[in-house]
């Protein structure tokens, strides 16, 4: 039998474990411990973050401020916030992508004033007066300096899908980018720079597998190539057009001036197939570009020429011979009247 004295001995021997049983039983109650205490420190702190964002809640509703985060690239956002500014202005009478319509509002207003591309205002010349941006002119010197502030690139874009498939669309970038020299300053632009462009052609040879481009003669391509895009870069492109059918191409070229943005939309977003290749005043936006590249229609772009954007106003307007960029921007914003930019300008 078990005797009583073994039964207390073995009692006190698990309640009061000695020597090493009783430092391993140290070492878990401090385990537990550490826990224990980790688990109350992380529900403390969780508690103050909901608490912290409920109160940001309770104080944002009653503000009735809203903080969000935009998707869109920076410059895309100050490019689409600028435009809203510009059109949603309150002295703004007629907003357009066709460069000889505002060229023409401006000429019938007394007190008109517009934004258009170099080769719009020399069309428009006699009707309208160029006006200087911070004491400078627009015109070749200025523009390959940089001095004039209000430069632009311009482009061509075609996909390398279409370039693939349709040879006779590839045949007349080829011969674009060829005869620039000769057609840019005849369309009322700039020349780009050389070394720029000269880097372009043997990027395109070079993914051609060929040391420089093949030259081409028109003859040898027929079928159809549709442009939509910019206004602005559509002269250079018909008058490119006009050599490419009168050296013998035996197609249709046809170019719808529709403007930048609506060019890029339908070639991109609309995935419209029937457009080879778009004209463009200004770079794609990374929206754009993603939305062709989702479509399988990755961009190449094409540098063609560089412009002047030309701060027009009307004949009669003879009391200043030109604007700061600081005045241009509160001209075409928030300013209804010339004096409220310069006193000394008319209230009208």
């Amino acid at each position: 039998m078990i005797g009583q004295d073994y039964i207390a001995n073995k009692v006190e021997a698990d309640l009061f474990p000695q020597g090493e049983e009783a430092n391993k039983n140290v070492v878990r109650r401090r385990r537990k411990g550490s826990l224990w205490r980790g688990t109350f420190f992380g529900s403390t702190i969780v508690a103050i973050l909901i608490l912290s964002i409920l109160l940001l809640k309770i104080l944002n509703d009653t503000s009735g401020l809203v903080a969000e985060e935009s998707e869109l690239p920076e410059r895309e956002l100050l490019l689409t916030f600028g435009e809203a500014q510009v059109i949603g202005a309150p002295n703004i009478v007629l907003a357009s992508e066709q460069d000889l319509a505002l060229a023409s509002g401006v000429a019938e207003d007394p007190n008109g004033l517009g934004f258009i591309p170099w080769s719009a205002y020399l069309s428009q010349a006699e009707n309208v007066r160029v006006l200087a941006v911070d004491g400078v002119q627009p015109g070749a010197d200025t523009v390959e300096s940089g001095t004039y502030p209000f430069t632009r690139p311009l482009y061509i874009y075609a996909a390398s899908s279409v370039l693939e498939q349709k040879p006779q669309v590839a045949a007349f970038l080829s011969y674009y980018l060829q005869n620039l020299e000769e057609v840019v300053s005849s369309a009322g632009y700039f020349a780009a720079d050389e070394t720029e462009l000269a880097e372009q052609a043997s990027a395109i040879a070079a993914a051609l597998d060929a040391e420089s481009l093949p030259a081409i003669n028109p003859a040898d391509y027929e079928g159809e190539i549709l442009i939509s895009g910019s206004s602005t870069v559509f002269p250079i492109t018909q008058a490119m057009a006009d050599r490419f059918i009168a050296e013998g191409f035996r197609g249709t070229i046809t170019i719808d001036p529709v403007g930048t943005t609506a060019g890029f939309r339908a070639y991109c977003i609309d995935n419209d197939r029937s457009i080879d290749i778009v004209n463009a005043s200004r770079a794609v936006l990374p929206t754009e570009s993603t939305a062709c590249r989702q479509n399988q229609r990755s961009l190449s772009e094409f540098l063609v020429a560089r412009d002047a954007l030309s701060i027009i106003t009307n004949n009669a307007n003879d009391f200043t011979e030109g604007v700061s960029r600081e005045q241009v921007q509160q001209l075409f914003t928030t300013a209804v009247t010339w004096n409220e930019v310069d006193s000394a300008w008319p209230a009208a």
